[in-house]
């Protein structure tokens, strides 16, 4: 019998805890905001390889005659290894990634390969020439925008370029002498397009690779007069000058690594 009683009263203890529990509201779901790991100011670093084709024209003139002939045309390859520092900043919006981003670039893309002396469609007999063309310095100021997968970003990205072109010519004459033409350094203004992936790892840090083509319009070397002692070795009347231009666009390759503080 005190069994049974102990029985009835326990079931009906828990009887009551139930309905009590039924009675109780269920907690409301917690609300997750959504993750915005691109958002932020980022700095990072890059290295990478580059390959310029320059087109150049030397075109040949004297006073009181003009033109001595036929433009000589010459395309040159500057390849070389790239580096530098990038900086900027991103807004996310759901799956959506925007951003500003600035870099400065060093470079050793080079040009420096000797050739025959042709003056104004002329190959001049015992005449080398030694043109040395280099990218010494880069720069850009882009847009980015892309989209995410996971941590990963796909991103297309345009806007300004700098680059600096440093070229030098040196001509020699077999026996006779050697005669340095011109020095020149000259920055030219442009544009850039391009793309990359970016993957973030190890918490604020991120990795990635991308491409960039620049175009940085036309350099001018005008009329640089030739030596008076190399224009008669050459037969060239006095005051012969040349006018030198170089066609410029360049293609970059790069890995990055940036950290979001």
């Amino acid at each position: 019998m005190r069994a049974t009683v102990i029985a009835v009263i326990g079931l009906t203890i828990s009887g009551q805890v139930m309905a009590a529990d039924l009675r109780r509201p269920a907690p409301a779901p917690s609300h997750v905001e959504p993750q915005s790991e691109w958002t932020g100011f980022y700095f990072g670093a890059s290295v990478g390889y580059g390959w310029n084709h320059a087109a150049v024209t030397d075109s040949f003139s004297a006073p009181g005659i003009g033109s001595l002939g036929p433009d000589t045309h010459l395309g040159e390859n500057l390849d070389g290894a790239v580096w530098g520092g990038q900086i900027g900043y991103n807004w996310q919006f759901g799956s959506i990634v925007v951003g500003l981003e600035a870099d400065f670039n060093g470079s050793r893309q080079l040009f420096d390969k000797p050739d025959v002396c042709d003056v104004a469609g002329t190959v001049v007999p015992g005449c080398i020439v030694y043109p040395k063309d280099v990218i010494r310095w880069f720069g850009t100021a882009r847009g980015r925008a892309g989209f995410t997968v996971d941590r990963l970003l796909v991103y297309v990205t345009g806007g300004a370029a700098w680059q600096n072109l440093g070229s030098s010519g040196r001509v020699e004459i077999t026996g006779v002498n050697t005669w340095d033409i011109f020095n020149t350094s000259t920055t030219r203004f442009g544009y850039s397009i391009g793309a990359g992936v970016e993957r973030i790892v190890l918490g604020k840090w991120s990795v990635g690779a991308e491409y960039l083509f620049l175009d940085t319009g036309t350099k001018t070397t005008a009329n640089v007069a030739l030596p008076a002692s190399l224009a008669g070795t050459l037969g060239a009347p006095p005051g012969t000058s040349v006018y030198e231009t170089h066609r410029l666009s360049d293609q970059i390759v790069r890995l990055r690594v940036n950290f979001r503080p």
